[in-house]
């Protein structure tokens, strides 16, 4: 389960422990799973902060199975009236003041940090920069409680001087910090600490796993007809990036979709259709939109407009016709994402439901953003515009994020840097669209999608170099992966 900082202090609220009871109960688990990694001839240093995770240090630091060089309030003495009374019944031998920082680093053989927790929001003290830097200096191994200090419970955002661990300990539930470690590099190891305490709050997390994917996959049914699930059309290619559209197509047959229709310009008709023989194409040019395409827009179950159509002359009049005349659900890619620049707008017209798909760079055009600006605070970027546009946000990145209108988000923990690639967001594209009409419920048919795009990659690079991953693999290993789960 991820939950956000505001739903955690819920969770806790609801739990019907008092503060003390909930710190006490955090330091005994805490306690059982930091021994777990402890020689009885360790010794340990505890770096603790004013707040409540000052106050689990305080009360972990007497079950530690280690010796101990003592507690260190970094940032001043305790302020919370939890910390405060524990701080009142801790033997004073185990204080060391700040001037000692030195000796007890070098002493030391581990670090416990808990300066800051998940309130923590912004930059680092002046005053304190050089002693995060001192401490990451000696190059000890450090076990940090729940979120690393100096880094955000609810994004990538953390201070350059945040503290890296060698494990950290999520405290009864994960949070977005924890979910998008690939993006701030913050922890090397990641162990999920329970509480045990009752979870009954709506959470706004959506998850996907194996079990999941196939309880929402239906089985073909042995009276089956290639309609049975409507018909898919993809729009996309120019010249020059053939290649974009046929990976749409790719990623839609990876899924096995029976009925793939195709609007291509005339220009490069012959190169896509050469090679897939099983697609129903519609060649157009700029005087034949209309005849070619809109009788499949209208019989469409779901669209997928955008993909390598940097050069097609006739993308503006096709993404017009799509958002006027369209009922069903429309996902835009790339030129699509883009024409809409100073145009979302448009998006008010819509009769049907909006995805768009963009990686980090597109995202941060379309809204006239810092790229870094969304790099730190992917899931509050997409979750605003989700909201304020009323549409689908993929936001396509090493922990791709999906944001629905009503706030619910997805985290992916799958896929690699082998799909680092141009052309993986292609075939991410036709695997949604196709999806979208095999599960019409469209934040589950999402997750779904992206899930197993990042899934395959990760059986991929098993027997292969994530150098060398060939997208065209997809539709043999997705396959497989569906025939080892009886579908």
């Amino acid at each position: 389960m991820i939950v956000t900082r505001d739903e955690m202090h819920q969770i806790e609220i609801n739990s019907n422990l008092t503060s003390i009871q909930l710190i006490q109960r955090a330091a005994d688990k805490l306690a059982k799973h930091i021994n777990q990694h402890l020689n009885p001839s360790d010794k340990v240093l505890l770096l603790a902060g004013k707040g409540n995770n000052g106050a689990d240090c305080i009360a972990m630091l007497p079950k530690l199975n280690a010796n101990i060089v003592g507690i260190i309030f970094v940032d001043g003495k305790p302020t919370s009236l939890q910390a405060i009374e524990l701080y009142n019944q801790l033997d004073t031998n185990y204080f060391q003041p700040i001037s000692q920082l030195e000796t007890c680093l070098h002493e030391c053989d581990i670090i416990i940090d808990g300066i800051y927790g998940i309130g923590y929001h912004g930059s680092l003290k002046d005053v304190l920069k050089p002693i995060f830097k001192q401490i990451q200096s000696v190059h000890k191994p450090i076990f940090s409680i729940d979120i690393n200090s100096a880094a955000e419970c609810d994004s990538c955002q953390h201070d350059p001087y945040a503290l890296q661990s060698t494990i950290t300990f999520a405290i009864d539930c994960y949070k977005p910090f924890h979910m998008l470690y690939k993006n701030h590099s913050l922890f090397q190891q990641l162990e999920l600490v329970s509480l045990d305490i009752p979870h009954h709050i709506p959470i706004k997390s959506l998850d996907m796993n194996t079990t999941v994917f196939f309880k929402h996959l239906e089985k073909r049914k042995v009276n089956s007809h290639k309609t049975s699930y409507g018909k898919i059309l993809l729009i996309g290619g120019s010249y020059g990036m053939a290649g974009a559209l046929s990976l749409n197509i790719t990623g839609a047959k990876s899924l096995g979709f029976p009925y793939i229709e195709v609007g291509v310009n005339d220009s490069i008709y012959p190169i896509v259709a050469s090679k897939h023989t099983n697609a129903v194409f519609h060649p157009f040019s700029k005087d034949t939109i209309n005849p070619q395409l809109l009788p499949s827009i209208k019989n469409a179950n779901v669209i997928g407009f955008g993909s390598g159509t940097t050069n097609m002359h006739e993308k503006e009049d096709v993404l017009d016709i799509l958002i006027q005349e369209s009922q069903c659900p429309l996902v835009f890619d790339a030129e699509a994402i883009r024409l809409l620049k100073y145009n979302t707008w448009k998006l008010r017209f819509a009769k049907s439901k909006i995805i768009i798909t963009p990686h980090i760079g597109e995202f941060a055009d379309l809204f006239h953003l810092e790229i870094k600006e969304v790099k730190n605070n992917p899931l509050a970027y997409t979750l605003k515009y989700a909201k304020e546009l009323n549409i689908y946000i993929v936001l396509k990145d090493a922990h791709t994020i999906i944001a629905t209108p009503s706030g619910y988000f997805y985290i992916n923990q799958t896929g690699n840097q082998a799909l680092a690639q141009a052309g993986s967001g292609d075939l991410l594209t036709g695997m949604i669209t196709a999806l979208l009409a095999y599960q019409t419920d469209i934040p589950i048919a999402l997750c779904m999608a992206v899930w197993l795009h990042g899934y395959i990659a990760d059986r991929l690079i098993q027997n292969h170099s994530s150098f060398h991953l060939n997208l065209e693999d997809y539709p043999s290993m997705v396959d497989q992966y569906f025939y080892e789960n009886g579908y």
